[in-house]
């Protein structure tokens, strides 16, 4: 190809984007831009304080609510000329936090942060405040594991079932068995919130980078795979232990290379998971080497 065919070879090209691009934007006749084009939702500032912000013009009432506050209540935002609602809360201690924006009664996923918590309920969304106290589980440069998102049949619930399971660094090379630990989440979330509101994975590198665990898989089911809410003493009218010992179990032992003795078995739950807890050491005795409940507290019903 010489430079004339060259040259009119790179104007054809050029011709037919710019083409498309005109006709692109043919599709979207009268756009104009407004206040939320550019908003940050979020501001963190230097001494730990949260700014929430969001441009709802028309709206008459916007509060926040989320686990960063100290009491109970929403907070109210302010509105300015421009339609953009407002409000600072903090300091705060760094950690991660969810928080639900309501506008005007109705519970809105903030549209300008992509980082949401998955839950029983919906979507919340995620704010970080970095610091000292949060190092622990900050996203850093050591080795990562593989956080697997995995779906099985479940024969006891005739259904297929997900579930979430960390791996180690240098997991597929491993030829030893490890050891394995279930944890379980709260009422309110499901097999995602560990990995997304907990950072359980990033906790995990972060502790083996440290050399302050051992390898290990970890295991996040769903803990309402029967639907509903039990909260008693006792496995016989909830589902979930019917299937966490027929479907689950069976199926990590059989596709991961854990130990399948009670020694190297562990089971830790939060909340409702923390009232399973208490019955996997009560009923369960022979299955597990190590059990953690956490912040639960068994509900008598009669």
């Amino acid at each position: 190809m010489n430079k004339i065919s060259k040259y009119l070879y790179g104007a054809a090209i050029v011709g037919v984007l710019v083409s498309c691009y005109d006709s692109a934007n043919a599709q979207f006749p009268g756009f104009k831009p407004t206040p939320g084009d550019t908003l940050k939702s979020i501001r963190i500032s230097a001494d730990h304080k949260i700014t929430f912000s969001m441009y709802a013009p028309k709206a008459s009432d916007v509060t926040v609510s989320g686990d960063f506050q100290k009491s109970y209540g929403a907070l109210k935002l302010q509105k300015d000329e421009l339609g953009i609602w407002t409000v600072t809360v903090g300091p705060v201690t760094p950690d991660l936090y969810s928080y639900d924006f309501m506008v005007d009664g109705l519970k809105v996923v903030d549209p300008k942060n992509i980082q949401v918590k998955e839950g029983a309920g919906g979507y919340s969304n995620l704010v970080e405040v970095p610091g000292k106290e949060s190092d622990y589980q900050a996203i850093k440069n050591v080795p990562h594991g593989r956080l697997t998102k995995v779906w099985f049949y479940a024969e006891s619930l005739g259904a297929m079932s997900r579930v979430h399971i960390y791996t180690p660094p240098g997991y597929e090379k491993m030829t030893e068995k490890l050891p394995v630990l279930y944890l379980q989440h709260g009422g309110g979330d499901n097999d995602a919130s560990w990995a997304t509101a907990g950072r359980a994975n990033f906790i995990l590198d972060n502790l083996l980078a440290d050399g302050k665990i051992k390898p290990m898989v970890v295991v996040m089911p769903y803990g309402n795979p029967g639907g509903g809410f039990f909260a008693g003493v006792g496995v016989d009218t909830d589902p979930y232990y019917n299937y966490f010992f027929k479907d689950l179990v069976p199926y990590v032992e059989a596709n991961y290379k854990v130990a399948a003795s009670r020694e190297n078995r562990a089971y830790a739950g939060l909340s409702m998971g923390g009232l399973q807890a208490l019955n996997m050491a009560i009923f369960f005795p022979e299955k597990f080497g190590y059990v953690l409940p956490l912040s639960t507290g068994f509900l008598l019903i009669t």
